[in-house]
């Protein structure tokens, strides 16, 4: 079992003087649901290889004080690294200099807007914990779960950055880099601090969340990169079972898979729910308006339950 500190609202100086004791670092980010933070706690420590050998750092976006404190006391109960995010930045800074510069800054792009909250987060992330890492770091959003065994370290022996491909939707053919997961190696990886998952307006075209990465991507040609497609699971359920195990799902994602047709027709959140990486993570999509008791979250509840027991 790995051993985190938690750091409140501190910028620990942990990080700066830890070269010594290289992990994996991964960075998540929550809003309200420390809950979340618990089950991919979980799920890493159970499926993912390098048990020993990575950081989680919760990166706390919370404006309800209540909220706040959960995610903190959720960090507490897990001895994981909890980050206060100073929510004065989320007025000013660069990505939001550069929203008004676009004409972007308005009803939907503003500093309220989870988007552009996210972008915030990821910048301060790489600012402050990821630029002068020694390791690999890895991005994930608050609601990517890893549901079985993986290997970071493995899957970028050939490569130096992982990342789900995503492009422009009026079909110009850009492509760059889904903020929700990624995994890099900072140190092999070209000109990292030109790295940013900023969203972007680019060609007269509008690049949502990690949008900025077509630069990176545009202007780095020879880096090693592994891209792979996000893969939402509307039509798996209608596979046959064997079919299904065949393409190397589990029976408790089987059934998962199964279970979830009556709640697609339901609830159109269900829509999103996408696997990434070869089917070893799953990403929720999690909608602030659920309170838990619908379809989809007893759904998840339920394979939370199983795959962790």
């Amino acid at each position: 079992m790995n051993k985190k500190i938690w750091t409140g609202l501190l910028i620990p100086v942990f990080f700066v003087f830890s070269g010594g004791y290289a992990k994996i670092r991964l960075f998540t980010f929550q809003y309200n649901r420390a809950d979340f933070i618990e089950i991919q706690h979980k799920c890493l420590n159970k499926f993912l290889k390098e048990k020993d050998d990575y950081e989680l750092i919760v990166f706390n976006d919370a404006t309800d004080p209540l909220y706040k404190e959960q995610i903190e006391q959720m960090c507490k109960k897990l001895n994981i690294t909890c980050i206060n995010f100073p929510q004065e930045l989320h007025n000013s800074g660069i990505l939001i200099e550069n929203i008004k510069r676009l004409g972007l800054y308005g009803k939907h792009h503003n500093e309220k807007n989870g988007s552009v909250r996210h972008c915030q987060l990821v910048r301060y992330a790489l600012d402050n914990f990821g630029y002068n890492h020694d390791d690999i770091i890895g991005i994930m959003e608050g609601d990517v779960f890893l549901i079985k065994e993986f290997s970071i370290r493995e899957s970028l022996k050939k490569y130096d950055f992982i990342g789900a491909i995503q492009t422009d939707r009026k079909g110009k053919g850009l492509e760059y880099i889904w903020i929700g997961l990624s995994f890099f190696n900072i140190k092999k990886i070209p000109n990292p601090q030109t790295l940013n998952f900023d969203l972007n307006f680019i060609n007269n075209t509008f690049l949502d969340s990690g949008g900025s990465t077509y630069y990176y991507l545009r202007d780095n040609p020879n880096l090693k990169l592994k891209k792979y497609y996000r893969k939402p699971i509307t039509s798996l359920p209608r596979n046959d079972e064997q079919k299904l195990k065949q393409s190397g799902f589990t029976n408790n994602e089987i059934r998962f898979l199964k279970n979830s047709l009556d709640c697609q027709l339901k609830e159109t959140s269900f829509l999103s729910v996408e696997l990434h990486l070869d089917n070893h993570f799953l990403h929720y999509s999690w909608s602030r308006n659920s309170d838990g008791s619908d379809c989809k979250s007893k759904l998840f509840q339920d394979f939370f339950s199983n795959i962790l027991s």
